[in-house]
């Protein structure tokens, strides 16, 4: 019966990590955030290993195979405002495929991986006074970075972008001499960054 098994499908006791890295050095798939088909030694599900029509032996352009897994990015294509890498299907712009020392994959941390195309945000990194999300680089504290239906790819709009982390309670509203701050767009007298 084992016999069987393994004429039915062939090759799947092959170790496919070591069999990939015992030519290619992927020093990604060291990294302290593994892709989960990388960590599983499952190369094949992103890669034919014989031959295949995309660059690098993969088995489909970019953002439809990375697509395949991650449903919800695709499904964000439908929303209002789409930044242009997820638009453009350039996930590798922002994410790195096998492994990175970042959150998310990302190819450097947020903030400064922001700031490669966001020309504000240097500016704003020099500023003495900076909002505490953007200071840590948390910029998904307030955008989506994949897609939204809201300007500016915030996560939400007016007041309840801020209300997210501040209360909009009776001691703010003292503090703003009243002021409805509830319903207020908070970034006409605040800058949301620094």
């Amino acid at each position: 019966a084992a016999g069987a098994a393994a004429a039915q499908s062939p090759g799947h006791d092959v170790d496919q990590k070591a069999a990939c890295l015992s030519c290619h050095d992927l020093e990604d798939a060291r990294a302290k955030v593994s892709h989960a088909p990388v960590e599983a030694g499952e190369c094949s599900a992103c890669h034919n290993p014989h031959v295949a029509r995309f660059k690098k032996l993969l088995r489909d352009r970019p953002a439809p195979l990375c697509a395949r897994c991650h449903e919800s990015v695709r499904d964000e294509l439908q929303r209002k405002a789409v930044h242009l890498p997820v638009k453009d299907g350039k996930c590798a712009d922002c994410h790195r495929p096998h492994g990175s020392a970042n959150e998310g994959l990302l190819v450097a941390p947020s903030r400064e991986l922001c700031a490669t195309c966001h020309e504000g945000v240097a500016g704003w990194k020099e500023r003495r006074v900076q909002h505490a999300p953007f200071a840590q680089g948390r910029c998904a504290a307030c955008h989506d970075p994949h897609a939204s239906d809201n300007p500016g790819l915030l996560t939400r709009t007016g007041a309840a972008v801020c209300a997210s982390c501040h209360k909009l309670d009776a001691a703010l509203r003292a503090t703003h001499r009243g002021y409805p701050v509830e319903r207020a767009a908070c970034q006409q007298c605040h800058d949301p960054h620094a």
